[in-house]
C-alpha cells in the first residue's frame, strides 16, 4: 500500500502496525486512557455526594448496561429502609460502588474454564442450560455467558463483543442466507479474545474486513469495499473510490450456496496496477484497501460516533453528543475497552442520558434486583427464531430486537412500535415480575424458576404497610411510591381482602417457614402496577 506516492515503505510499516497492535498490552498501557471535557468520568467524590437513593439509581443504571443488577436489600442498610427517604443509608460495602465495578471489570476471572467445560453437577454453563442443536447455540450462548459470568475482564470482553455485534460495525448478519450462526460464533470468539488481550481497535477492524464472516455479509468486491468505507469511515459520498477499490479486490470472491459461501482468491485476477483511493492511499491488493481503511484517521471518530449513538440514542441532543464524541476521541483511545470505559463511566452517561432500554438491559437488571433465576431453556427461548413458547412469554425476535442477526445491526434507537413493545412489556411483567419460584427442589417443575422468596423474606420482614410497598418500588424502580400511588395500591389491596376474606396484612407472620399468601399477593400486586410504568423501560436522568 502506498500513501502520497511514496512506494513500498509505508505499506510495510502499516502492515507491521496492524500486527504489533494485536499484541497484549501491559497493565500500565491498559490504564493510561482518561477522557476529559464532556466525557469526564463521574468521580468517586461526586458519586458519594449523591443521596443514598441516587447512588442506587446510578449503580443500577451502570449494572443494567452490563445486564446485571444489585438488590436493594444488599445495597442499603436495611434497618434504614423505612417510609422516609431521608433515613435511607447505603450499606458499608456499597460505598465507592462505581469504582468497585470498574476495578472488577479489570480483574482476571478465576477458574475461567469451569464456566465453559461441561461437568455434570458443577454449575457450568453447558451443564446448567438446555441449548438448541449445534446450529443455533452460537446465538444463545452469549446471553448465558453474560448472565452467569461475574464482573471481570472475561465478562467485559464478551459483553463488548456482544454490543459490537449488535451494531453496524460487526454484525454477523445471521438473517441473510449466505451467513450462519457459525459465523456469529466465530466472530464472537475472535472479538472476545482480541478484546481481553487488549488488541487495538484498528487491528480488530482489519482482521474482520478480510474475514470470510465479513464477506458473507457483503458478498462482492464492489459491495464490500463500499460498505467498509461507509461503516468504518462514515464516508457516504465516495462513489469515485468504490470502482478503484473493487479493482484491487477483484481477485476476491464468495462461492455460491452449493459450494458453501466460501471466501476464495483467484490468482488469475490479481491486480497489478496501483489505484488511488481516499485521496491519499495508493492500493494494489485487497489487503491494501482494508489496511487503508482500518488505518485511516477517521476510524476512531467514526467508531466513537456509532457507539455513542447506541449508548445515548440517536435522538440525544446533537450538540452535546458531538462534544462528547470529541472528548472521547481527543484522549486517543486505542482499544474498545478504553472507548467503552470513557462512555460508560462518564458523568454524562451515568447521570444525564435519557433513552429507552434494550430488553436485555431492563430485563436482567430487574431480574437481579428481585433475586430471579431462569429455567434451563430460558436462553434458548429468548434467542428463538420464531413465535414464543415454553417458559418464555416472548423473545427478542418478536420484540424487533433480534440478537446478532440484522445485516446492518440493531438500530441505535430501541424499537417501540406497539406490537414489539407489547412483547417487551410481557417479557418484563410475565417472565420476571410475576413469575414467582414455588418449587426449590425439582428443576423439571414449572415452579423451579422465577423470583425467590428471599426478595420479600427475613431481611425485610420488619417492613409494614406503606414501607413494604415502598421497598418494592425502590427495588424495581429505584424510587419511593408517590402518595397517590400508595393510596391507589392500598385501595386495591383492601378491596381484594374484602372480596376473598384474606386476613389482615401481617408482614411478619409465617406458616411453616413459608411467607403467607397475603405478603406475596401484595408484592405481586405492586409489581403488576410497576410493570405498567414507562420508567421501567427507560434510563431516566438521575439529577
Amino acid at each position: 500500500m502506498y500513501k502520497n506516492n511514496t512506494v513500498g515503505l509505508l505499506g510495510v510499516l502499516c502492515t507491521l502496525l496492524v500486527l504489533i497492535s494485536c499484541k497484549p498490552g501491559s497493565p500500565e498501557e491498559k490504564n493510561t486512557y482518561k477522557a476529559q471535557g464532556s466525557a469526564a468520568s463521574l468521580s468517586e467524590a461526586e458519586y458519594n455526594s449523591l443521596t443514598a437513593l441516587e447512588q442506587y439509581q446510578v449503580a443500577n443504571r451502570l449494572l443494567a448496561t452490563f445486564f446485571k443488577g444489585v438488590p436493594a436489600q444488599e445495597f442499603f442498610d436495611v434497618s434504614t429502609m423505612t417510609g422516609n427517604e431521608a433515613d435511607l443509608r447505603v450499606a458499608d460495602g456499597s460505598t465507592g460502588y462505581i469504582s468497585n465495578i470498574k476495578d472488577q471489570l479489570n480483574t482476571h476471572l478465576e477458574n475461567r474454564q469451569s464456566y465453559y467445560t461441561k461437568v455434570v453437577g458443577d454449575g457450568d454453563i453447558p451443564g446448567r442450560y438446555q441449548f438448541s442443536s449445534e446450529a443455533r447455540t452460537p446465538m444463545e450462548y452469549p446471553l448465558a455467558y453474560m448472565y452467569e459470568l461475574p464482573l471481570s475482564d472475561e465478562f467485559y470482553a464478551r459483553w463488548i463483543a456482544y454490543k459490537l455485534m449488535n451494531t453496524i460495525l460487526f454484525s454477523p448478519a445471521e438473517e441473510i442466507d449466505s451467513a450462519s450462526p457459525e459465523d456469529a460464533d466465530k466472530l464472537f470468539q475472535e472479538l472476545s479474545e482480541g478484546i481481553v488481550n487488549h488488541a487495538s481497535i484498528r487491528s480488530l477492524i482489519y482482521q474482520h474486513e478480510i474475514s470470510e464472516t465479513n464477506w458473507r455479509r457483503f458478498r462482492s468486491p464492489e459491495d464490500n469495499t463500499r460498505e467498509m468505507i461507509e461503516i468504518y469511515l462514515g464516508l457516504f459520498d465516495r462513489d469515485e473510490d468504490v470502482p478503484k477499490a473493487s479493482i484491487a479486490c477483484k481477485n476476491w470472491y464468495l462461492t455460491d450456496e452449493d459450494a458453501g459461501y466460501v471466501l476464495k482468491n483467484d490468482p488469475a485476477k490479481n491486480n497489478t496496477e496501483p489505484q488511488l483511493i481516499l485521496d491519499n492511499y495508493w492500493v494494489t491488493t485487497c489487503e491494501d484497501v482494508m489496511q487503508a481503511i482500518s488505518n485511516h484517521p477517521l476510524v476512531i471518530p467514526r467508531i466513537a460516533t456509532v457507539l455513542v449513538d447506541h449508548m445515548f440514542d440517536v435522538g440525544y441532543d446533537s450538540e452535546k453528543k458531538a462534544a462528547f464524541v470529541r472528548s472521547v476521541v481527543g484522549a486517543h483511545p486505542q482499544t474498545f475497552t478504553e472507548m467503552f470505559n470513557a462512555i460508560l463511566f462518564s458523568k454524562e452517561f451515568l447521570m444525564n442520558v435519557e433513552r429507552p432500554m434494550y430488553f436485555e438491559e431492563s430485563f436482567f437488571n430487574t431480574a437481579a434486583r428481585i433475586y430471579w433465576t431462569p429455567n434451563s431453556t430460558f436462553f434458548r427461548e429468548l434467542a428463538g427464531t420464531s413465535g414464543t413458547g415454553g417458559g418464555m412469554a416472548t423473545n427478542l425476535l418478536v420484540m424487533n430486537q433480534p440478537s446478532m442477526s440484522l445485516k446492518l445491526g440493531r438500530w441505535p434507537s430501541v424499537p417501540l412500535d406497539s406490537l414489539g413493545f407489547s412483547y417487551y412489556h410481557r417479557g418484563i411483567r410475565d417472565v420476571a415480575l410475576l413469575k414467582r419460584k414455588t418449587n426449590y427442589d425439582n428443576p423439571y417443575n414449572g415452579g423451579y424458576w422465577g423470583w425467590d422468596a428471599k426478595f420479600i423474606g427475613s431481611a425485610v420482614d420488619y417492613l409494614r404497610e406503606d414501607a413494604y410497598i415502598n421497598y418494592i418500588f425502590i427495588s424495581v424502580l429505584g424510587r419511593y411510591a408517590t402518595q397517590s400511588e400508595l393510596d391507589e395500591i392500598n385501595s386495591i389491596i383492601t378491596t381484594a381482602k374484602k372480596a376473598d376474606g384474606n386476613p389482615e396484612f401481617n408482614p411478619t407472620s409465617t406458616n411453616g417457614g413459608t411467607i403467607v399468601t397475603t405478603r406475596i399477593d401484595i408484592a405481586l400486586t405492586v409489581m403488576d402496577y410497576v410493570s405498567r410504568l414507562p420508567e421501567l423501560y427507560f434510563y431516566n436522568a438521575v439529577n
